[in-house]
């Protein structure tokens, strides 16, 4: 109840028993008095005046209070419409409440459906990243394969256009020849001609010899040009032999080039027609031989204690990618004249090519003088199949126990009522779904490419857990727990207990 109404209330009955104290105190003394008025007997006088009285004092009362507050006066002038309006602005209320009520059951079910929509989202995301995924690999292992191909290409264009330099540095060295050898022709058609004029000379002289003394001068100018001829002629002769030497010179050298050029080219179109023959068997392979080795599917690991040094995790990536080759070759992979039957290969990282070797050397010193366990696991870089050698990358990673010896991994209801083969596939859901999933938050590193990515549980516990929860035929509760202390890398073996 509101305070005004209570004090209210309260001061009306104050009232009630003041009037009644005041009306019979007035009655009393009227009535001793024994006055009249309007002629009626002084008794009924006194109760009409005490009447008066009552009446007048509440109504003065109530004026008052009304006077002095607005909470009375809407109180006596919009009572039953304030109540009335109050049960609508109820009514208002509860209908608001029924209509947020089921906005509220719509929102969460919109939320459901939202979540169910963000959880199939996220699924086909996942689906698209890894069809994207593979589709990047054949795309980059495409892009390779073609710029090999440019690069081959350009290489032979190249020596072409060198081919085609030389070709035409012989033709300049020939037509420089033919020139020498023109001008050797003219100077001994030269020499030729001088030997005659000399001759015809000696002959004019030996009939002039009357005529020395008058031709003296002249023969001793005769004589000296006749020197120079000779010179002359040496000279050309020399120059003749020189210039023979060098053309031979040249030519053997073009000759010695063009054969370099041609053997070159011939090299190159070798390991052309070689890429394209394996570029072609593989291709024959992927066709006809079957997969081994499927994109990423692990292929051997092992385990690195703590602070090994570096020669011995030496030995242990050799020893590992032993073990990689026998259980390829077991398979069907075969080693060629250049590669073995499981190997690491060149790889291409930022432009810039990582042997083999320095693949090795960048593993040891990742696994050398660390505190921590570790392991190596070498995976298929491609498809591997029949007959062909598997490309092997090679990554570390850390290897903390995860498990401890009887440390629950999951738990869940077995139906024990059900017939064998339920109650197998009802453990077999469980462990899929629980125990491998609880692995897998807990970082384990699984075995990709295989069925049974953390460990397999043998028949003869599976026959005998069934043969427990059958016998108990009733609702049971399965809990899983490791069997032994239990890293990262190890396979995980599993203790079952049955509540």
């Amino acid at each position: 109840m509101d305070i005004v109404s209570a004090g209210f209330l309260v001061l009306v009955v104050f009232l009630g028993g003041f009037i009644a104290l005041v009306a019979d105190n007035l009655g009393r003394r009227l009535g001793k008095k024994r006055r009249s008025l309007f002629g009626l007997r002084p008794r009924h006088t006194a109760a009409l005046i005490t009447a008066g009285a009552g009446i007048l004092i509440p109504f003065i009362t109530v004026g008052i209070v009304t006077y002095a507050s607005e909470d009375i006066r809407k109180w006596l002038f919009e009572g039953r419409q304030a109540i009335h309006e109050a049960a609508d602005l109820q009514l208002q209320v509860d209908n608001l409440k029924s209509v947020k009520t089921s906005l509220d059951k719509d929102i969460q079910a919109r939320s459901r459906q939202v979540k169910d929509l963000d959880k199939r989202l996220k699924s086909v995301s996942l689906q698209l990243d890894q069809v994207k995924a593979k589709a990047a690999k054949y795309l980059v292992r495409a892009e390779q394969a073609s710029r090999r191909a440019s690069a081959l290409q350009a290489k032979l264009a190249g020596l072409n256009t060198q081919i085609e330099s030389q070709k035409r540095l012989v033709e300049l060295a020939t037509n420089d020849v033919k020139t020498k050898r023109a001008e050797i022709r003219k100077l001994q058609l030269q020499s030729k001609k001088l030997d005659d004029e000399i001759t015809l000379r000696d002959e004019h002289n030996a009939e002039l010899d009357k005529e020395n003394q008058r031709l003296e001068k002249q023969l001793a100018s005769l004589n000296a040009e006749i020197s120079q001829l000779k010179t002359d002629r040496d000279s050309v002769r020399s120059q003749l032999t020189a210039a023979q030497s060098d053309l031979i010179a040249t030519t053997d050298k073009l000759n010695k080039d063009i054969a370099d050029k041609a053997a070159e080219l011939d090299d190159l179109t070798s390991s052309l027609r070689a890429a394209q023959a394996q570029l072609e068997q593989n291709i024959d392979a992927s066709r006809f031989q079957p997969m081994i080795f499927s994109l990423q599917e692990e292929v051997w690991r092992t385990q690195v204690p703590a602070n090994v040094s570096e020669s011995d995790a030496t030995s242990l990536l050799s020893s590992m990618l032993r073990s990689a080759r026998i259980l390829a070759e077991s398979r069907g992979a075969k080693a060629n004249r250049d590669h073995p039957s499981a190997d690491l290969w060149p790889m291409v990282i930022d432009k810039t090519v990582l042997t083999v070797d320095e693949q090795k050397s960048q593993i040891v010193k990742s696994i050398s003088n660390k505190g921590e366990y570790s392991v190596l696991i070498a995976y298929a870089s491609f498809n591997a199949f029949k007959g062909e050698w598997v490309r092997l990358t090679v990554k570390g990673y850390r290897n903390p126990v995860i498990y401890t010896s009887g440390q629950t991994i999951a738990e869940g209801p077995i139906d024990g009522t059900k017939t064998d083969e339920e109650i197998v596939l009802q453990i077999s859901d469980f462990i899929h779904s629980k125990v491998t999933t609880q692995a897998q938050k807990d970082k384990m590193i699984p075995a990709s490419g295989r069925e049974n990515a953390f460990g397999t549980v043998s028949t003869d516990v599976l026959l005998a857990l069934v043969k427990e929860i059958r016998e108990a035929n009733r609702k049971v509760k399965l809990r899983v727990v490791a069997a032994s202390d239990t890293r990262a890398a190890d396979e995980l073996k599993l203790r079952f207990v049955v509540r």
